[in-house]
């Protein structure tokens, strides 16, 4: 009887400190919602995670406008509602085929912030699961897939993104 609650008591407690180094995806689910509310927001193909944001974004949202660049210019279309990212997490979370890891403390350009690696249909077998930097903030501010490194796509706000073609 004693062996047994030891037992339980030792499963118990791996459970806990298990289920604190995984962290279920609300955190992740606030942060892409907080990005999509901004005004402004623009995403940078970069091929490393300090690599400088020259040239031109990979994506432009401007209130209720996103632009997406082709390689060749950007097609402007309708804004979704929410996040792309956010609606793919939702929707595995309600099939219960996600999991949001935190990986811990990280620092990207000089701000700190939390590594979550996402499990679930965000990622292919093509591009790996995708690693997202949250900052203080709330914001993310990097996200990488583990099959296509090095490099990344780093999201900036505010006044630094510029509709497409104007300066």
């Amino acid at each position: 009887m004693v062996r047994a609650a030891v037992a339980i008591s030792v499963g118990a407690l791996a459970l806990v400190f298990g289920a604190s180094a995984r962290a279920n995806c609300a955190t992740v689910l606030d942060a892409l919602d907080k990005a999509w509310q901004q005004d402004r927001l623009a995403q940078f193909d970069i091929d490393a995670l300090d690599a400088p944001l020259t040239g031109k974004p990979f994506l432009v949202r401007i209130n209720k406008e996103v632009w997406v660049n082709n390689g060749s210019g950007f097609d402007r279309t309708g804004d979704p509602r929410q996040n792309p990212m956010a609606s793919s997490l939702r929707s595995d979370a309600a099939k219960g085929k996600v999991d949001c890891e935190s990986l811990g403390s990280a620092t990207y350009r000089g701000q700190p912030a939390t590594k979550y690696r996402i499990t679930g249909s965000i990622g292919s077998k093509s591009t790996g699961r995708p690693t997202l930097w949250i900052g203080k903030a709330g914001l993310p501010l990097y996200h990488e897939f583990e099959l296509l490194g090095p490099g990344g796509f780093a999201w900036v706000y505010g006044d630094a993104v510029k509709e497409p073609g104007k300066k």
